[in-house]
């Protein structure tokens, strides 16, 4: 009906879907509306993961840093993709990402500029499930009490990758690879 609007992972999969508004004011207040509930709720660290729709990171970046809530801004460098079909869990992480991390302080101009500056355009793709990967790493790896602009890319298939998790490796490992993108994230804000 018209008085439901969506918010998209990455873009609208509904045929008509064009006939949405893509009013960045909507989206705004939406998200604003979404991380009072968070802070209500006491929740200790909200990630956000933009998406090709953003059309101002800055609008959101603000709304973050009003909300009192420390976050994680996941920033994309590359076109988001599927795994293959023939993908598992067991697999693990497939692509050889890439990851800078800035702390965001509102009192702090360079790491605004820094965080803020558009992705790189980079045409390597970036598989979602390594996105998700990297993401759940991170909850695991970084502090949850910094609020930080993580840039997350590719340069490609991951050479290392093994073909799939060994049953030795669970006690170590959430997923298959996990140990990479840990140490990737040591010494990151």
């Amino acid at each position: 009906n018209d008085k439901t609007w969506e918010i998209y992972l990455d873009r609208p999969r509904r045929p008509d879907a064009e006939a949405q508004a893509d009013d960045q004011s909507l989206h705004l207040q939406i998200f604003e509306n979404t991380l009072e509930a968070c802070r209500l709720s006491n929740m200790k660290h909200v990630v956000v993961v933009e998406t090709p729709q953003t059309k101002e990171a800055s609008d959101f970046m603000s709304a973050l840093q009003a909300s009192g809530l420390t976050f994680t801004y996941v920033r994309l460098d590359g076109e988001l993709t599927n795994f293959p079909k023939d993908h598992s869990f067991m697999k693990g992480l497939q692509g050889d990402v890439t990851m800078q991390s800035y702390a965001v302080d509102e009192d702090d101009a360079d790491a605004w500029i820094k965080a803020m500056k558009p992705p790189s355009g980079d045409s390597t793709p970036i598989y979602r499930e390594d996105v998700a990967a990297a993401i759940v790493q991170g909850l695991q790896s970084l502090s949850w009490s910094t609020s930080r602009c993580l840039r997350i890319g590719s340069k490609g298939p991951l050479k290392e990758a093994r073909t799939a998790l060994d049953k030795e490796s669970y006690d170590r490992e959430w997923f298959g690879n996990s140990n990479l993108l840990a140490q990737r994230m040591v010494g990151l804000p």
